[in-house]
C-alpha cells in the first residue's frame, strides 16, 4: 500500500530542497492548517500564509502541496488499479514578490515550471515514475487577482487485488430439518463466518446488533426471516454479504 501523508512530506521535501526555490515558502496542506493560529482573522485565507510567510527573508510566492489521490480512469476488475496524482498549488502575490527588498522575484509561472522538472521522473519505491500531467499547469482563476497556478503529476500503478472470501454456501434445511448449515469454500475452510437473523450486517464488529460467529448448524426461527451470512479472514479480504429470506 502506498502511503499519501508520506508521499505528501516526501514531494514537498523534494520541492523545497531545489536550490533554485531557496525563497519560496513549501508547506503541505497539514502543515498549513496546523498553523492557523498565525492568521489575524477569520476574513482571512489560509492559503494567505503560504506567500506572505518569509523563507531565508524573502517573501510573495508560496506553494501548497495537496494530499494525493488516486484515479481510477475507467471501472475495471481486477484492481484497483489507476493513477495517483499529486497537486501543488502556487500563488503568488505579485505586489510582495516585486518588491526589491523582500520579494523573491520568482514568478509563479517560473515556480510551476521548476515544480514540473523536480517531479517528472520522480520515483516511487520503484514501481513506476511521475510524469507531468496532461493538464500539468493550469491557471488557478478562482485564486485572482493573485496569480495561481495548479500543477499535477501523476503515476501509473498496478495494484494486486487481495484474495476475496467466496461467500460460504447454506443449506436451506428448514422447514424440513428446522436447520441451516453454513459451508466454507475449499480454499479458506477457516475463515470465521457470521451471520444475521435480523437483516443487519454479519460483521465481526456487529455483534452489538445482532451479528453471531457460526460454530454449528443451527435452529431456523418461526416465521419469516432475513438471513444475511458473510466470511472473514486476516489477510483477504471478506466475502460478499450474502440475503436470503427463509420462512418456518
Amino acid at each position: 500500500m502506498t502511503d499519501f501523508k508520506q508521499l505528501q512530506r516526501d514531494a514537498a521535501f523534494a520541492f523545497a530542497s531545489d536550490s533554485r526555490l531557496q525563497t519560496v515558502n513549501i508547506v503541505t496542506r497539514e502543515q498549513l492548517l496546523a498553523d492557523l493560529s498565525r492568521l489575524p482573522d477569520e476574513t482571512i485565507a489560509a492559503e494567505e500564509l503560504v506567500y506572505i510567510t518569509p523563507r531565508n527573508g524573502k517573501k510573495g510566492v508560496g506553494v501548497i502541496v495537496e494530499k494525493p489521490r488516486f484515479e481510477v480512469p475507467e471501472p475495471q476488475a481486477p484492481g484497483p488499479q489507476g493513477e495517483i496524482v499529486i497537486e501543488s498549488l502556487v500563488l503568488e502575490d505579485q505586489l510582495e514578490n516585486l518588491d526589491p527588498a523582500e520579494g523573491t522575484g520568482i514568478a509563479a509561472d517560473m515556480v510551476g515550471q521548476i515544480l514540473l522538472e523536480i517531479a517528472h521522473g520522480w520515483n516511487l519505491n520503484f514501481q513506476s515514475d511521475f510524469v507531468a500531467d496532461r493538464n500539468a499547469m493550469a491557471e488557478a482563476k478562482e485564486w485572482q487577482p493573485l496569480r495561481a497556478y495548479k500543477i499535477q503529476h501523476r503515476m501509473t500503478l498496478s495494484r494486486a487485488q487481495t484474495t476475496r472470501i467466496t461467500t460460504p454456501t447454506w443449506l436451506p434445511n428448514a422447514p424440513s430439518s428446522g436447520m441451516i448449515t453454513f459451508t466454507n469454500d475449499a480454499a479458506t475452510p477457516d475463515a470465521a463466518i457470521y451471520y444475521t437473523l435480523n437483516g443487519d450486517s454479519p460483521a465481526p464488529d456487529n455483534t452489538a446488533n445482532g451479528a453471531v460467529l457460526y460454530t454449528a448448524p443451527f435452529s431456523a426461527p418461526t416465521g419469516a426471516t432475513i438471513l444475511r451470512w458473510a466470511a472473514f479472514k486476516s489477510g483477504f479480504l471478506n466475502s460478499a454479504f450474502a440475503q436470503v429470506t427463509i420462512k418456518n
